[in-house]
């Protein structure tokens, strides 16, 4: 029988497995999808007696494992996706040195805009003031919402 060898371990590039496992976890927080998350958990005990034995050859294994289990947000800009503030906010979000988060862009306006299906969680955000609105989450929970970019990073830092 033959098969190809899969290499688990970081070397100058992560490997395939890492990056999986970390698209997963991003996957998992932008669709809100805790099958998904299930399916991260059995990939890390698939692996982890051989990660620990050896920790510093899995970098990004460990980043990802990191993500799942740290502090982590779920950056939700509910906006007309034409708009220069829109880019402005975007800019000044994916600027941000904050490793742990995904940034969803939730558009307003014509519905061929929209999510085929949208996350329970950002449903029902919506604009202040006609503005580009930025909501900062952790586990599908929002603070108060802004339309100030440097009130979003305060919240992000």
């Amino acid at each position: 029988m033959r098969f190809r060898k899969k290499d688990v371990y970081d070397g100058a590039i992560p490997s395939g497995n890492s990056v999986a496992l970390l698209n997963l976890i991003k996957l998992s927080r932008i669709t809100a999808d805790t099958g998904l998350e299930d399916k991260v958990l059995k990939i890390i005990k698939a692996f982890s007696e051989t990660i620990e034995k050896n920790p510093e050859a899995y970098t990004q294994f460990i980043s990802s494992f990191d993500f799942l289990t740290g502090p982590s947000f779920e950056i939700v800009i509910v906006a007309d996706n034409n708009s220069a503030e829109t880019k402005k906010v975007l800019k000044a979000v994916n600027s941000a040195f904050v490793p742990n988060k995904v940034v969803i862009l939730k558009t307003t306006g014509s519905p061929e805009n929209e999510m085929a299906e949208t996350p329970g969680f950002i449903k029902d955000l919506k604009t202040i003031n006609n503005k580009p609105t930025i909501y900062v989450c952790s586990n599908y929970s929002c603070k108060t919402p802004t339309n100030d970019i440097n009130e979003m990073l305060k919240l992000i830092n």
